[in-house]
């Protein structure tokens, strides 16, 4: 699991280097290796669940309710991560092709894109309610933000904020089903 954690943390540190470089091709490139390569390492664990093989979830201890902080994997958590690790390393090369022309920097947009890589990646291995809470967060705030990146169009802004006040609603309703499956009421 430490395997999965540290591919999850990688982007948003090769995509915090892009924050700070800005409009450089070569961060542009930089930030789309950290989804390849911690997309690669995540899918190790991934993998060997889908194998069969059992992979050691990881708690710790946290003063938060819920009791603890704690990922893991199982055949399902497993399963739908394999979309994110192969789609997102091929979006991410697309930006880059796409974002080319582009005139504004484009360091918050890709580190808001290894963000959101992570935080969906995070969202299936979370284990208890108040996590699920936070990487939900985490990954609404991210897609805002990718929305919003051409804002000076209205429309463009709208549906930010549409996307954004959907994602609130939804994510009591995410809660309430992932509560009641792991056989809490």
């Amino acid at each position: 699991m430490e395997l999965f954690i540290v591919g999850c943390i990688l982007p948003v540190l090769v995509g915090a280097g892009a924050l700070l470089t800005g409009r450089t091709r070569a961060a542009t490139w930089f930030a789309t290796l950290g989804v390849w390569v911690g997309c690669a390492v995540a899918s190790i664990p991934v993998i060997a669940v889908l194998s069969g093989q059992a992979v050691k979830p990881i708690r710790l201890a946290w003063s938060m309710p819920g009791g603890s902080l704690s990922f893991g994997l199982d055949g399902l958590s497993a399963f739908f991560c394999l979309p994110i690790l192969l789609v997102s390393p091929l979006a991410a090369l697309y930006g880059c092709a796409y974002l080319a022309d582009e005139k504004k920097s484009l360091g918050p947009i890709l580190f808001f894109y290894n963000v959101l890589t992570a935080s969906m990646l995070l969202l299936m291995a979370s284990r208890n309610a108040l996590l699920f809470l936070i990487v939900w967060e985490l990954m609404a705030i991210s897609s805002f933000f990718l929305v919003v990146f051409d804002d000076e169009h209205a429309h463009v802004r709208e549906a930010g904020w549409t996307y954004l006040i959907a994602t609130h609603i939804g994510m009591p309703a995410a809660c309430a089903v992932r509560d009641h499956g792991q056989g809490r009421s």
